[in-house]
């Protein structure tokens, strides 16, 4: 057989060809390591010992191409990137080709000395040392017995000693507590031949020590004995410190994680756990090493297709965030989840346990609602201090927005000031200013005013609100609107007052009368003595009794106002009477207004003295010209009545009964609420230089007398209208009695009954109810409205004309008129005959009930218009 050395050129280049071919294809399918390289040195021993110069130079760059080229592959095939083990492992490859291609091509097969070389190869030999002084890395030697016998200049300079020194004692080198994991590793590699590879750090020229990565590999001799170590040593310093930073990033987010209050986990695109902090396994009730690596649903005791599993799907699907609050059985808690797309495809969740949160606010919208509701006016306000600016309101109640006429949007932001008037009394409004500067509660009644201007009386209660710290941050203010007490309490003063006055004026005028008879018959006899005599004296004499007369006829009012006149009362149609003393009334009013009477031909008789009767209706008459210096309407009307007494009511002073009632309307300027408490007064008088002040006081004091009652509805711009009643006479009691049977009856229908006076209100429900119909209340045109808009849908709307808001009856009836024709109408006022003169043009003839009304009127009224919206 022929040796290699016989082989022909073409032979061995094919040989060698073939056998890099196999080597480089091999690497792919066996393990990554530097010792692939090691593959090609049968292919570098061929070169080298038996080709030419060129040949193996080429066989050379060919095997160490091949071992970078495989490495750079796999890392890509493989899908990791080029490693730094990994390139060490395959610079050591090539570093060990080199040293094998020069070892083998410059000396013979057997052990050559350095002293048997000629100096072409000392030159290869320094040539080869140059060179891996230029590599990036530290090369160092050793025996086959592991005695370190070679290091670069590298590491000399590194370590700033001498090559001696590092051979003798390279161990000393390394970081104390490196030393004896290195040594071990080493002499391990020795006995077993297995790859040196440790980390360790190597004390540098300034005493830092540098972390440093030492890999080392075996060479062999044609027996397979370790002929040489051959090793690298590289800088991988900032590699460690890379890392080292990293991790203490990654520990100090993890106690950050661990520490926060709230459950955090993340979600790979698969929905498996990737990282849940203890307070995650806590609220989901299972250990962190239980979630890891585990799809949430498996693990977590959560549905797939469930409140948290669809969310978290659509978050992912979707790439937003998403929040969400759900209750998580397992645990019996209220989590508040917020989810949030993470770069890896999967999830980032946060879960909060607001089950306390949850009852807490719970507990608040139930208050809140129970406030909102309350008949009671809540308002707060913050508790800044009153020299920086006004408290600001926070929060009103339903109560406060149907009360005022406010919204919230409107109040909400500002001071409570905006609800004071001119009438909102000094001294209360102080007393509160210095509750507020001293921090006290404090209890007023005090004068308000609503959004549309009205007046009313508030009862409130206010006190300081302190926070956990104990300092006053808001103040709550409980009001309730006790106008209807206020007026009652008026009234009540007033009746009191009347009383008390009338009392004495009688008395007074019993006493000043009877003084004035003596005087008018002196003067009389002493006028008949001297008119003869003494012209002069006598004249001054019937001035004397002319001044009686006029004395005598004011102590007549007195004594009506005082209910002791002298009355001669009979039985009197009132029909009769009226027919009689219109020609009076139309002159007393003047031409330039118009006098209209309306009398039923029905109306009862009643005992009354005519004549007084008859001069309260001139005087009534002289008023309303007074009341209308440019001309208007003067309406007499005339009916009978059933009066139930309840209280509220300005004729709260009558029994309940058959009454004849008396309207005197007019058109003038109308009177304001504080003219309306005053002008029954004695001696009160809206005229400067002339009257009294007797006239309505007289007026008042006669009806009183004969058993009956005056009452005023007026608005300023409105008009005004007195009614007065006086009780039916005894006898016929048929009509009395039709009347009960008529209540007796049953009827059928639904009725809406609008009315800003909720007595009234109550007292229409109460009779149209026992009639049999079903009714529903609205307490202004607004209310009413939006109960019609909401779909009820009444047989009948029975509305107050003038109420507050923005619409009055009259506009209801309007609005109600032209949306909903088949709807029947019915008005109800104190103003009944004044509206009708003023508005009823425009809506065409809609009834008008004037209050106050007897039951069967209102039944009549009700039915009558009902048949004929049918």
């Amino acid at each position: 057989m022929k040796s290699v050395e016989d082989w022909h050129p073409s032979t061995r280049v094919c040989a060698v060809t073939c056998l890099i071919a196999a080597v480089f294809a091999a690497d792919f399918f066996t393990p990554k390591s530097f010792a692939h390289g090691l593959l090609y040195l049968p292919a570098i021993l061929l070169a080298a010992r038996n080709g030419g110069e060129w040949f193996a130079r080429a066989v050379l760059i060919a095997c160490v191409s091949g071992t970078i080229a495989a490495g750079v592959l796999m890392s890509g095939v493989e899908g990791d990137g080029v490693s730094l083990p990994n390139l060490g492992n395959r610079m050591l490859a090539c570093l060990i080709l080199l040293s094998a291609y020069f070892y083998f091509r410059r000396t013979p097969a057997a052990d050559v000395s350095p002293s048997t070389l000629s100096r072409q190869d000392r030159e290869q030999l320094m040539h080869f040392a140059t060179l891996t002084e230029h590599l990036p890395v530290q090369v160092w030697t050793a025996t086959p017995a592991g005695k370190v016998d070679h290091v670069g200049e590298k590491l000399a300079d590194f370590t700033g000693k001498s090559h001696q020194v590092i051979l003798e004692d390279w161990l000393g080198f390394l970081h104390p507590d490196d030393q004896q994991a290195t040594l071990d590793a080493w002499l391990h590699s020795v006995e077993t031949g297995e790859l040196y590879d440790v980390n360790f750090r190597i004390r540098r020229s300034d005493g830092r020590y540098i972390w440093h990565k030492t890999q080392a590999s075996p060479v062999y001799d044609s027996q397979g004995r370790i002929e040489r170590w051959l090793g690298t040593t590289f800088d991988i310093d900032d590699l460690v410190g890379v890392r080292q930073s990293a991790s203490a990033l990654a520990e100090s987010f993890r106690e950050t994680l661990e520490s926060i209050t709230d459950a955090f986990l993340t979600l790979d695109s698969d929905c498996r756990l990737t990282y849940a902090n203890s307070k995650a396994a806590e609220i989901l009730g299972v250990s962190v090493d239980e979630m890891l690596g585990n799809v949430i649903w498996a693990c977590c005791d959560m549905a797939s297709d469930g409140p948290f599993g669809l969310n978290f799907r659509r978050a992912m699907a979707e790439r937003r965030q998403i929040s969400f609050e759900e209750y998580f059985e397992p645990s019996q808690l209220w989590l508040g989840v917020r989810v949030y797309p993470a770069g890896n495809g999967g999830l980032t969740i946060y879960l909060l346990d607001i089950t306390e949160t949850k009852r807490e606010r719970e507990q608040l919208m139930l208050l809140n609602k129970a406030v909102s509701r309350l008949s009671d006016i809540i308002m707060i306000t913050d508790a800044r201090s009153i020299q920086d600016d006004d408290p600001k309101l926070v929060f009103v109640n339903d109560a406060f927005v149907r009360t005022t006429g406010y919204t919230r949007e409107e109040m909400l932001g500002q001071s409570p000031r905006c609800l004071l008037g001119p009438n909102s009394q000094r001294s209360e409004r102080d007393r509160i200013l210095r509750a507020l500067e001293n921090r006290v509660p404090v209890r007023s009644e005090l004068i308000k005013y609503k959004k549309s201007g009205e007046e009313y009386w508030a009862d409130l209660e206010l006190v300081p609100v302190a926070n956990d710290q104990g300092e006053y941050s808001h103040w709550v203010s409980v009001e309730r609107d006790i106008t209807d007490k206020k007026r009652l309490q008026e009234k009540l003063a007033i009746a009191q007052n009347m009383e008390s006055v009338s009392r004495f004026v009688g008395g007074l005028a019993e006493d000043f009368s009877a003084l004035l008879s003596g005087v008018r018959d002196d003067a009389e006899a002493l006028y008949d003595r001297l008119r003869l005599v003494d012209p002069e004296i006598a004249e001054l004499t019937d001035r004397i009794g002319l001044a009686v007369s006029r004395g005598a006829a004011l102590t007549s009012n007195m004594l009506a106002f005082g209910r002791k006149q002298r009355l001669e009362p009979q039985v009197t149609q009132m029909t009769t009477l009226l027919d009689d003393i219109a020609p009076v009334l139309r002159a007393t009013a003047g031409a330039g207004n118009h006098v209209s009477f309306d009398v039923s031909p029905d109306t009862s008789p009643v005992m009354v003295d005519a004549g007084q009767l008859e001069n309260c209706l001139i005087n009534l008459t002289l008023n309303a010209r007074e009341a209308m210096p440019e001309g208007g309407s003067i309406g007499v009307s005339c009916r009978n009545v059933w009066f139930d007494a309840h209280p509220g009511s300005q004729e709260q002073v009558l029994r309940s009964g058959r009454y004849v009632r008396i309207s005197f309307s007019d058109t003038g300027i109308g009177m304001s609420e504080h003219l309306r408490s005053r002008i029954f007064d004695p001696f009160f008088s809206t005229k400067e230089t002339e009257g009294a002040g007797l006239g309505l006081s007289t007026v008042y004091g006669f009806l009183a007398q004969s058993g009956g009652h005056i009452s005023v509805y007026s608005e300023p711009g409105m008009g005004s209208v007195f009614h007065l009643y006086l009780p039916e006479s005894a006898g016929d009691e048929q009509t009395c009695a039709s009347e009960h049977e008529d209540m007796a009856a049953q009827s059928s229908g639904s009725i809406l009954v609008v009315d800003d006076n909720a007595d009234i209100r109550n007292v229409a429900t109460k009779i149209l109810t026992r009639r049999g119909y079903s009714v529903r209340t609205a307490e202004n045109g607004d209310h009413a409205w939006a109960l019609i808009e909401e779909g009820f849908r009444p047989a009948l709307v029975f509305s107050d004309i003038v109420m507050p808001g923005t619409r009055s009856g009259l506009d209801l009836c309007k609005q109600v008129q032209s949306r909903y024709p088949d709807i029947g109408l019915l008005l109800a006022s104190g103003f009944a005959e004044v509206q009708t003169l003023h508005d009823q043009s425009s809506l065409g003839r809609i009834p008008v009930l004037a209050k106050p009304y007897r039951k069967v009127e209102l039944i009549e009224m009700v039915e009558r218009t009902m048949q004929e919206a049918t």
